[in-house]
């Protein structure tokens, strides 16, 4: 990944856009015009986030069915959906998507890099490794990171610093 491949977003906020290819395990897709590897277009379940990560009124074989109807080439995946606490269950999840002949085009998290304390900062930075794996498992092309959120008094130079924080432990990761 190089800096064009990362954007900041907003003054305090920033976002990294990153191709979970690990261990060697490249994802298909299909091409885009630029040559980009992702879904031509995706939908997050937004209405849905409480519902799916914190009273769990739905399950994500729910989510993958309701969504069926929506004319879109994939899905986006939040690592906080409760259900994809369970590893055993991702290429179940992967497979159902799949059988509707899409894809889970993307995995979205929001960890929280920018903390002072560089125990905390570790803790964030292993769960994004964890989360990556679940990327790739899952057969997501891209995990959007987002970042900064919750501490809109960091400045740009925090943010960029965290952001080349993350890029160089994701390369460590076997992250390209």
């Amino acid at each position: 990944m190089s800096w064009r491949d990362c954007c900041l977003c907003g003054r305090d906020r920033g976002t990294i856009r990153t191709r979970p290819t690990v261990n060697g395990l490249a994802q298909a897709a299909s091409k885009s015009r630029v040559g980009v590897l992702m879904a031509t277009l995706a939908v997050f379940p937004k209405a849905w986030l409480d519902a799916l990560r914190v009273d769990c009124t739905m399950n994500l074989e729910e989510w993958i069915e309701l969504s069926s109807s929506f004319d879109v080439d994939g899905l986006e995946f939040y690592a906080g959906f409760r259900d994809l606490r369970d590893s055993r269950r991702w290429s179940e999840y992967r497979r159902r998507v799949e059988d509707q002949n899409r894809s889970i085009s993307m995995r979205c998290c929001s960890p929280e890099f920018t903390q002072d304390d560089a125990v905390s900062r570790r803790r964030e930075i292993d769960k994004e490794k964890h989360w990556i794996d679940m990327a790739a498992e899952l057969g997501a092309t891209y995990c959007r990171v987002r970042f900064g959120q919750r501490r809109p008094e960091s400045s740009v130079a925090d943010v960029v610093a965290s952001v080349a924080l993350l890029r160089r432990k994701m390369v460590e990761h076997g992250l390209n």
